[in-house]
């Protein structure tokens, strides 16, 4: 048997992302893209189509981009959940329901995959990442940096695909 998944392109969107992104290079970068992967194909074994969010530009949708957008910027979560018109706490749980991490964390791991690609492709200092992504300092992005990704800055500048 087989699912007609529509809107289509908002399912072909969903699968390039499985396809364009970095392999991850820590643990915990491995199991959240193994939760990723798995939720995806609970939703096409469902036949859960994007209404469960609205679709595209659906309220999960728009969370989204509001929480990637401007990562320097301070953000109040609850003026995101107003936004997208749901209580915070109703939109928090919902929000965790439908990516596997916190909006926090979801927006926390965005800033360091951009923090990646500012390593990988220009020779801005540290320092200058950190402001430009709103980290408090050098030293705070650098020591998350590692967190997440089980090498320093400089070890990761030298060898962005960690071979």
């Amino acid at each position: 048997p087989g699912h007609h998944l529509a809107p289509v392109d908002w399912w072909l969107d969903r699968l390039e992302t499985f396809r364009t992104r970095r392999a991850p290079v820590s643990a915990a970068g491995v199991d959240d893209e193994v939760c990723d992967v798995l939720r995806l194909l609970a939703e096409v074994a469902g036949g859960r189509a994007a209404a469960s969010d609205g679709g595209p530009g659906g309220w999960l949708a728009r969370s989204q981009a509001r929480l990637a957008a401007d990562l320097a910027e301070p953000l109040t979560l609850s003026d995101v959940a107003a936004e997208v018109g749901l209580g915070y706490e109703s939109w928090r749980k919902r929000f965790q329901a439908g990516t596997g991490a916190s909006p926090a964390r979801w927006r926390a791991r965005r800033r360091l995959e951009a923090a990646a690609e500012l390593l990988r492709r220009t020779s801005l200092s540290n320092r200058e990442i950190a402001a430009s992504l709103g980290f408090s300092d050098e030293h705070h992005f650098a020591k998350r940096f590692r967190e997440a990704t089980g090498r320093t800055t400089g070890e990761f500048r030298r060898d962005p695909g960690g071979g």
